[in-house]
């Protein structure tokens, strides 16, 4: 990993209240099948070393991660892998 995207977007915050993992239900979240967690422990200061220690540990291999209550996170390996379309990562293949 060498880039990481963080967003609070409006549907982003909304699903993490659930504190649960996608359904494979759509192309779009079949992107991330076996490749993204949920983060339910969120101690609100990311900033810290051991907030982030968790999160990383959380996220282990996977691409993305759901932090319940506050927002997402995904990885990649540049920042352009996540700025290539407004909706950063979750919509690559379609440009609004």
């Amino acid at each position: 990993m060498h880039a990481a995207c963080h967003a609070h977007s409006v549907y982003g915050k909304a699903f993490s209240v659930f504190g649960r993992e996608l359904d494979m239900i759509t192309q779009d979240s079949l992107r991330f099948y076996k490749s993204h967690s949920v983060y339910d422990n969120f101690g609100g200061i990311v900033l810290d070393r051991e907030e982030g220690i968790k999160i990383a540990k959380c996220l282990g291999q996977g691409k993305a991660c759901i932090l319940q209550n506050h927002g997402l996170l995904t990885v990649g390996q540049s920042g352009e892998y996540h700025l290539d379309s407004p909706k950063p990562h979750f919509s690559q293949d379609k440009k609004y």
